[in-house]
C-alpha cells in the first residue's frame, strides 16, 4: 500500500498548484494546502508518519539536490550580492543573535525549560542543521524539526503581505528577512516572486546556518545561564 503515498502527494500538490494560481490567496499556498489534505488524510485512515515516509522516500531524497539548486539565484547575482557583502553579514550575524536572545527569552519567562530552550533555539535554519545543533544542545530534535516547518510556512505564506503592509520595497531586505527568519520555505517562495529576492535570501539561508552553527556552545552557556 506504501506505494501509494507518492503518487498521492504528487497528485494533490499538483490539485494544490491549480487552486493557488486559480485563487493567489496567501491562506491557498500549494505547500500548506497539501500538507493539510496529507495529513487530514493519514489521520483519517489510521496511517503513521513512518510508513508514509516509506512510500515518499524519492522526494525525501530529491530534498537535498532541492536546496542546492536554491542556490541558483544567489549564482545569477552574484555581482551584487557582492558589492553588498559586509552589510549582508552584519545583518545575518545580528539577525541570528537578536533571535536567539529574543526567542529563549520569551520562552523562559512563559516556563520553558532547558531542554525546550534548545530545542526552540535553532529553529530559524533548514532542518538537517537545526536537527543537528538542537541534538548537540541536548533538546529534541523532532520537536525542533516541527518548530523550522512552522516558521517556513509563516514566512512562505505570509512573509510578503507582511513587506506590503509595512512597506518595505527592498529587495535585499524582503529577501534577507525570508532567508534568516523561514530559510528554505522562503526562499523557494521568493524564488517564485523574484530572483534578486531569492538570491539574497540564498545567501541569508546560507549565513544563518553557519552562523548558528558557530554559536552553538555560546547557545548552550546562554541556556545554562538563562535556566
Amino acid at each position: 500500500m506504501s506505494w501509494l503515498f507518492l503518487p498521492m502527494t504528487l497528485v494533490i500538490y499538483y490539485l494544490s498548484v491549480r487552486l493557488y494560481k486559480r485563487y493567489p490567496n496567501p491562506l491557498l499556498a500549494p505547500f500548506l494546502v497539501s500538507l493539510v489534505v496529507i495529513i487530514a488524510i493519514l489521520l483519517l485512515c489510521g496511517i503513521d508518519y513512518p510508513t508514509y515516509n516509506k512510500g515518499t522516500k524519492p522526494l525525501t531524497f530529491l530534498l537535498d539536490p532541492g536546496i542546492v539548486a536554491l542556490a541558483y539565484p544567489l549564482f545569477t547575482s552574484l555581482n551584487e550580492v557582492r558589492r553588498q557583502f559586509l552589510p549582508i553579514i552584519t545583518a545575518v550575524i545580528v539577525g541570528a543573535l537578536v533571535g536567539f536572545i529574543v526567542s529563549m527569552s520569551v520562552l523562559h519567562y512563559l516556563g520553558g525549560d532547558a531542554q525546550m530552550l534548545a530545542t526552540i533555539a535553532p529553529r530559524a535554519v533548514t532542518t538537517p542543521i537545526a536537527m543537528e545543533v538542537s541534538r548537540n544542545l541536548a533538546g529534541k530534535p523532532g520537536l525542533t524539526a516541527t518548530l523550522v516547518i512552522i516558521a517556513g510556512l509563516l514566512g512562505s505564506v505570509g512573509g510578503f503581505s507582511l513587506f506590503k503592509l509595512l512597506r518595505i520595497r527592498s529587495e535585499a531586505a524582503m529577501g534577507m528577512a525570508l532567508g534568516c527568519a523561514s530559510h528554505a520555505l522562503g526562499t523557494a517562495k521568493a524564488t517564485e516572486i523574484n530572483p534578486k529576492i531569492a538570491a539574497f535570501s540564498s545567501i541569508a539561508l546560507i549565513l544563518s546556518a553557519i552562523t548558528t552553527s558557530l554559536c552553538a556552545p555560546m547557545l548552550q552557556w546562554f541556556i545554562h545561564w538563562i535556566s
